[in-house]
């Protein structure tokens, strides 16, 4: 039995930058370029990394767009109401997940993430 609401941990900074979010990028060629836009509002420059490839053919970009504080706290509320949800209506169920919470619970922050990003 659950008295009251479970609270979610918020996930590490290093548990954002394994989510992998899909970008839609946008090109065009100009006189002598091609130009490469893509919009990620809330993305960490400090963090962006560009790497040509070996055969200077393919462009590999990495960065962290981690959730503001809003974000996070709007998704640990309803994770949170997600797990007390299911401790009270199984119990039995959220016994053989306790061990693993903090995997559940980093699962759930990245499903929220791909959904919300």
């Amino acid at each position: 039995a659950v008295d009251g609401a479970l609270l979610a941990p918020l996930p590490e900074r290093e548990d954002w930058r394994q989510l992998r979010l899909p970008l839609r990028f946008h090109s065009r060629e100009e006189n002598d370029q091609y130009v490469i836009l893509a919009s990620v509002p809330g993305l960490d420059i400090d963090d962006l990394k560009l790497e040509l490839g070996e055969d200077s053919a393919s462009l590999s970009v990495q960065g962290l767009k981690a959730p503001s504080d809003q974000e996070a706290k709007r998704m640990q509320k309803k994770i949170s109401a997600r797990l007390t949800a299911l401790a009270q209506q199984s119990p039995k169920h959220f016994a053989k997940i306790r061990d693993h919470l903090d995997e559940v619970v980093k699962e759930a922050y990245a499903e929220l993430g791909q959904d919300e990003y």
